[in-house]
């Protein structure tokens, strides 16, 4: 299951669900967007998440606390939601085959 973070439109949850057939929901879907980050890492671990986020916050809870869940730390700064949907359907392939054996994988483009 993927957890997109606040800074990213809730939008891209069901475009990442509908395109790559994995469960995908935005926090403001889960009602979830004013929780602290903590008690979003808390829930994702729970879940065994993968935490897709632009928030250096989430890397700083996973070296504290460990995995799960995974993140994908989106690093390609500010940019429209169709340039996110470029970057993600260009290396989503790679990011699955990286969380195979990595809790980590940045994302830029």
């Amino acid at each position: 299951m993927f957890l997109l973070d606040a800074q990213l439109s809730p939008h891209l949850a069901k475009w990442i669900k509908d395109e790559f057939n994995v469960k995908a929901f935005s926090l403001a879907y889960l009602q979830m967007q004013y929780l602290d980050d903590f008690s979003i890492y808390t829930y994702a671990k729970e879940k065994n998440a993968i935490v897709i986020t632009k928030d250096f916050d989430f890397v700083q809870l996973q070296e504290r606390f460990g995995s799960p869940p995974k993140i994908i730390f989106v690093t390609c700064g500010n940019t429209s939601n169709q340039k996110m949907k470029e970057i993600l359907k260009s290396k989503f392939q790679l990011i699955s085959e990286l969380l195979n054996t990595n809790n980590l994988v940045e994302l830029s483009d």
